[in-house]
């Protein structure tokens, strides 16, 4: 890894999560709040998907464990 690269590892229940009409949040949007904050730390990262999680599934409660880790080469 190089500085500023960002490892995640991510259970079935982040890329699995549904918006209240059965959309699942996908790898697409994962990439999409990692890239727009690259900039982050590792913290700010994982508050930024909790954030996007919680607004995609309108606040509901997870179906399945949602477990995100980022290492972020400094």
């Amino acid at each position: 890894m190089e500085p500023g690269d960002i490892f995640a590892v991510l259970s079935d229940g982040v890329i699995d999560s549904e918006s209240a009409t059965g959309e699942r949040f996908g790898t697409r949007r994962v990439i999409d709040v990692v890239t727009s904050g690259c900039g982050a730390s590792a913290a700010e990262l994982t508050a930024g998907l909790r954030r996007a999680l919680a607004v995609f599934t309108a606040g509901a409660p997870p179906a399945d464990d949602r477990t995100v880790v980022f290492i972020k080469c400094g």
